[in-house]
């Protein structure tokens, strides 16, 4: 959690100094995805699970949307969850 918020710290006190280059910076804080570290878990993840859980390539897709917008346009923050798990 430490992390997150010192990531999060980073990237709002970086936008002001780099406004006038024209770098924009986002967070992404995805929920749980299924990539390779699921295989760590000292409980096996079923293959349903995964299946239910973020895809990699959500997570790319997004990272895509908030590069892809114009210049006068910023996305600080994006929080992407799987759709069954509750956002409080």
């Amino acid at each position: 959690m430490a992390a997150k918020f010192g990531l999060r710290g980073t990237a709002c006190a970086s936008p002001p100094r780099r406004r006038p280059s024209g770098i924009r910076v986002s967070s992404i804080y995805p929920g749980e995805v299924n990539t390779p570290i699921l295989e760590e878990r000292p409980q096996p993840v079923s293959e349903e699970h995964r299946q239910a859980i973020l895809q990699s390539e959500d997570v790319a897709a997004a990272i895509l949307y908030i590069a892809s917008q114009p210049a006068h346009v910023s996305i600080p923050e994006l929080v992407i969850t799987p759709s069954h798990y509750a956002y409080i």
